[in-house]
């Protein structure tokens, strides 16, 4: 496929990530993440994993990956890149603070929002794996049809990407965000899936209130601090008793007793409100549709300089 490259979407010591424009118009454009070859095995692992989730719904698309042709005049080495579908809606993050901190989303999206990430966090776990960097700038926004939402409103959908951090469930290793991260990651580096999920709940946090999970520790090491005494981030009184309920199961200190993807799918927070639960499978059900259609989907992957970097220990 003959591309042009086209604008940068992020940049970062280890590599970068841009846009590219097939020359072929019928065909979508693409995000690339690239690296220098001597730099490829975290893009190589990235890219192993994202081939077990080929066309799962909520799962970002990888298009293919491999060694560039044409070699760096600059070192004499090839890239490796690996070719994801381009979200034009830019991340999550975009989304919540599109109109300023504390603007939030509406209560309706996030419960929407939130059984879309549930679903994919459900595939991600059946398969073994742990997603370790859950996140609102790791979760990508793709627009859809006027219409394809609740109560006449257009909702985006939502992939989650990025899994340059993901492990097999099971493994000891201290890896993920610090504001999102769980205590047990901090005690002794275990990562199962309810690291996503206290991670998640962070996430939804961010989404009903439009603040950063710990909003008011401005340095991370304060956050670690507050995670080690086995302290949570604080779920708002004014919240509603659903969303409060949903936030606590997320939190939960011991991670054997916190609630995995799919009793959450369950939860009212999620699977009733103002709508009726066959109402909410419908809306889903569309989503899945799209993405199974032959060229259905448009990608975008996030910076590698984040507002909140990941932590990788060995």
């Amino acid at each position: 496929m003959d591309c042009t490259r086209g604008k940068p979407l992020g940049q970062g010591s280890f590599g970068e990530v841009f846009v590219a424009n097939p020359t072929d118009p019928k065909l979508p454009n693409m995000a690339v993440k690239s690296v220098p070859e001597d730099k490829k095995e975290s893009l190589t692992a990235e890219h192993q994993i994202l081939e077990k989730f080929r066309d799962v719904p909520g799962i970002v698309r990888c298009l293919g990956g491999g060694l560039s042709k044409e070699l760096n005049p600059e070192n004499g080495l090839r890239r490796y890149d690996l070719l994801l579908e381009y979200a034009s809606g830019g991340s999550l993050m975009d989304l919540i603070y599109g109109g300023g901190v504390g603007a939030a989303i509406p209560r309706r999206h996030v419960r929407v929002y939130t059984l879309m990430l549930l679903k994919a966090l459900s595939s991600i776990h059946s398969l073994g794996y742990v997603h370790c960097d859950i996140k609102p700038s790791n979760i990508l926004v793709f627009p859809r049809e006027a219409g394809d939402g609740t109560k006449g409103e257009t909702i985006p959908e939502l992939k989650v990407a990025d899994f340059g951090l993901a492990m097999v469930s099971g493994s000891k290793n201290l890896r993920g965000s610090p504001r999102y991260m769980p205590p047990e990651v901090l005690a002794d580096g275990t990562v199962t899936g309810a690291m996503d999920i206290w991670a998640l709940g962070c996430t939804v946090l961010e989404m009903l209130t439009g603040e950063m999970p710990w909003d008011r520790l401005d340095d991370d090491r304060d956050v670690l601090r507050e995670i080690r005494k086995g302290c949570r981030p604080e779920i708002p009184g004014w919240l509603s008793g659903d969303a409060k309920d949903f936030l606590s199961k997320c939190f939960a200190k011991n991670y054997i007793c916190r609630s995995d993807a799919n009793s959450l799918l369950r939860h009212p927070f999620v699977a009733q409100d103002s709508e009726k639960p066959t109402r909410m499978k419908t809306v889903i059900e569309e989503v899945q549709q799209k993405q199974r259609r032959p060229g259905g989907a448009a990608g975008f992957l996030p910076q590698f300089s984040r507002q909140c970097g990941p932590v990788l220990l060995f």
